[in-house]
């Protein structure tokens, strides 16, 4: 969240990542605190009332730590034992320093379509992690590299971005 700009920039890199999610069969609900720029109280209030989710994913530029400090730390409150996935630059840049110091148990690096399928797929088949390029993980209180994943060469393979989850007419009136 850039507090000191209108929402006018649609998180496309979780578009994307919704559309893929949705595309392989996985359900998925989108809270975009960016667009409604919601007070923190509310934003617990809203978690608060959600049915627990089988994973969780966030993330965003690395100007959003100390937000997601505090949302991590909400979300880890509100739905102990649910996975939670970072992802954007915060994560790409600093993989490390987000599993040591954010309350996540993954961080995607680099782009996220592909992993976090293969990352969502795992989690529902209680699969190992250590398989999966592009991320890094904690398991019994070490941090795990896996090997980078090779960026994606035929964008055509990945569907437009899941624009029905999001309040565009927000983004649109904010040019």
């Amino acid at each position: 969240i850039r507090e000191w700009a209108k929402p006018n920039c649609v998180p496309l890199g979780l578009g994307y990542v919704a559309s893929v999610l949705r595309t392989a069969g996985h359900s998925l609900d989108v809270l975009d605190i960016n667009a409604y720029r919601y007070p923190k109280e509310r934003v617990r209030s809203i978690l608060e009332k959600k049915t627990p989710p089988d994973f969780i994913l966030t993330g965003g530029i690395i100007t959003t730590y100390t937000y997601l400090k505090w949302l991590t730390t909400q979300l880890r409150d509100i739905f102990d034992g649910t996975p939670i996935m970072i992802g954007g630059s915060v994560s790409t840049s600093i993989p490390e320093i987000a599993l040591s110091t954010l309350n996540v148990d993954i961080a995607c690096i680099g782009e996220g379509e592909i992993t976090a399928v293969e990352v969502a797929d795992h989690i529902e088949q209680n699969k190992d992690l250590a398989s999966i390029k592009g991320i890094a993980y904690r398991k019994n209180g070490k941090i795990f590299k896996n090997e980078l994943r090779a960026p994606i060469k035929d964008l055509d393979r990945i569907p437009l971005p899941a624009y029905d989850l999001f309040p565009m007419e927000i983004y649109v009136d904010n040019p």
